[in-house]
């Protein structure tokens, strides 16, 4: 099953350039959209700019019960907007 992409980096940034295929929800924005992302089965990449935000993002998803997550290391500063990890 292929992962689900979220980029948490803002809007702005995420129209400078994305990975095929993410959904962006700011950062700002996650607690709003929770109980949404509660719903997702498939394994959740994180994606931000340098990887610190998707970080924050991950803690703040296990404080609240979602454990299928995972950081893309490095961000797209690293992997550019194809990284091959995925």
């Amino acid at each position: 099953m292929k992962p689900f992409l979220l980029d948490v980096r803002t809007p702005e940034e995420f129209n400078q350039g994305n990975v095929a295929g993410s959904v962006n929800i700011p950062m700002d924005d996650i607690p709003d959209n929770l109980e949404k992302i509660r719903g997702i089965r498939e394994r959740i990449v994180i994606i931000c700019h340098s990887g610190a935000r998707a970080h924050v993002v991950q803690s703040f998803f296990r404080q609240n019960g979602i454990d299928n997550t995972e950081v893309l290391e490095g961000g797209v500063m690293v992997h550019g907007f194809s990284p091959k990890i995925l």
